[in-house]
């Protein structure tokens, strides 16, 4: 991870995950996989367990410390949406990111399903806010801070949350119960309290002791976080039952109206959607057929989302090889809620007709018609979701597979007739190399037996040549001359368009 990158789209990378598995073609030689796999086995060291999935938490915070505004690759030696990456971290990777929103994330990966699974369940907003919230009460949480409890001598509130007991000069840490609502509670004890002394929450007491005085008789604390098992003062505020009601709104917890949870309340709309009676639906969820009705037509649980989402910081792409990767990915791709759609061609392993993912080359007018018509490609509806952003690199390393120049030439012309940004990231270790079937290999050395010598990839034959040796005919190949030297540029420049550019 660094705030700086030698990959031409991204100015810096960050990595809270490492490791990753081979799912496609693109990954044969994967430039993560060979660099962590070299530390396997060295005690101590960063790639220690090589290129197994690795959480890694105390980098989750690194977007947050750099002030400039930056373009972050996010995961460059892995890919969030591994099968064995859990939600639960993906919830503050993108917490992470709704923070710091002064910089964009681009978020690339060879999983659109799962992608598409996270960024489209209902309940994944709530969680990322809950996860904000978290996040945010920690940075305040400060250098533990501890004071003795106001009426009951003895006893010490720490501002990290915790209830404090002290006998002959030594202190311990309380162990609290836990009440019907999940709220921590301590019993203490002070003269005039009787035998059993006096129970209390401990939110209150951090509070009082910490922030003040209830500011009305019937204020109620506040969890930020939505956990009421966490008291430290930079989790609590004083509030009222209102406010409180909005943070259950905020986390996806809001139960006002039923015993239902939100998780339930969604499947019924979906379910609901999809032609199922209001009566069958209150039968197998226990409630009201009424009840159902309101949950449907948006009386009863319409919470709207707490964040903006999708984040419009947060660009999500996919991995695109091939044709085959092109049509498995892309229209999975178009169906998950994104500020930024974008593909990223590379390696470029062959020839890519983009043309009825790039909106089809329509314009908005065509797109409707052909929807009407029946032909639409993925029976989208208004506004219709595209790719905004196209980057094509060939591949790098000691086993890079050479790039047809007209592959490249092919998708560049594709994006500028749908009007969607193209980068050129590189050729790779291969070169484009244009002659006459009769030149000198261009290494400047004789074969013997061989036309070309082993750093050049025959493509074929360009123009309409006559005969061997008559009238020479062109032809096309690729040259390995090394990443650097190879360069980046097609058609005499290069191509660093971005969206919005």
């Amino acid at each position: 991870m660094s705030d700086k990158t030698k990959i031409e789209w991204a100015d810096a990378t960050w990595n809270p995950i490492t490791g990753c598995t081979k799912v496609s073609e693109g990954c044969r030689n994967c430039y993560a996989m060979i660099l962590a796999e070299r530390f396997r086995g060295t005690p101590g060291h960063y790639y220690e367990n090589g290129f197994d999935i690795t959480l890694r938490p105390d980098k989750l915070d690194q977007p947050l410390k750099w002030k400039r505004p930056r373009r972050i690759f996010v995961n460059s030696m892995s890919d969030l949406f591994h099968e064995q990456v859990p939600f639960d971290f993906i919830d503050q990777v993108f917490a992470i990111m709704a923070l710091a929103s002064h910089h964009t994330f681009m978020v690339l990966t060879k999983r659109p399903e799962r992608m598409l699974e996270y960024c489209s369940n209902p309940q994944t907003p709530f969680r990322v806010a809950r996860q904000v919230d978290v996040i945010s009460a920690i940075k305040c949480l400060g250098d533990e801070e501890i004071r003795p409890i106001s009426g009951y001598p003895g006893y010490f509130a720490s501002s990290h949350g915790y209830i404090y007991s002290e006998k002959r000069g030594r202190r311990k840490r309380m162990k609290p119960d836990i009440g019907e609502q999940g709220h921590q509670r301590v019993q203490l004890h002070r003269e005039g309290a009787g035998r059993y002394g006096d129970r209390l929450l401990v939110h209150r007491i951090i509070l009082e002791m910490f922030v003040g005085t209830p500011p009305t008789p019937d204020a109620q604390g506040r969890h930020r976080d939505g956990n009421p098992g966490n008291n430290a003062v930079s989790n609590l505020l004083w509030g009222d039952q209102g406010e409180n009601w909005s943070d259950s709104k905020r986390h996806g917890s809001y139960r006002r109206y039923s015993k239902l949870t939100h998780q339930q309340v969604t499947e019924i709309r979906l379910r609901h959607d999809t032609g199922e009676s209001n009566e069958a639906l209150a039968r197998e969820f226990d409630v009201s057929a009424t009840q159902i009705r309101n949950i449907t037509s948006g009386a009863q649980w319409s919470v709207e989302t707490p964040i903006e989402w999708p984040l419009r910081n947060c660009w999500k792409g996919i991995s695109v090889e091939n044709q085959k990767a092109a049509d498995e990915r892309i229209p999975l791709l178009l169906q998950t809620p994104a500020a930024v759609r974008f593909l990223s061609c590379e390696p470029l392993l062959g020839p890519v007709d983009l043309e009825r993912h790039l909106n089809g080359g329509k314009t908005l007018d065509e797109w409707k018609a052909r929807a009407l018509s029946g032909v639409d490609p993925y029976g989208f509806r208004p506004p219709y979701p595209r790719i905004h952003w196209d980057i094509v690199g060939g591949e790098s390393g000691p086993r890079a597979r050479p790039m047809h120049p007209e592959w490249v030439r092919s998708i560049r012309d594709q994006c500028q007739a749908a009007g969607v940004p193209f980068f050129f990231k590189q050729w790779g270790e291969w070169s484009p190399w244009y002659g006459d079937e009769d030149d000198d290999c261009p290494c400047g050395k004789e074969h013997e037996g061989n036309e070309h010598c082993s750093k050049m990839h025959f493509w074929g034959y360009t123009g309409s040549g006559g005969p061997a040796g008559y009238e020479p005919r062109g032809i096309v190949c690729s040259y390995r001359v090394g990443k650097k030297s190879a360069g980046r540029l097609l058609g005499g420049r290069e191509w660093n368009d971005f969206p919005g550019s």
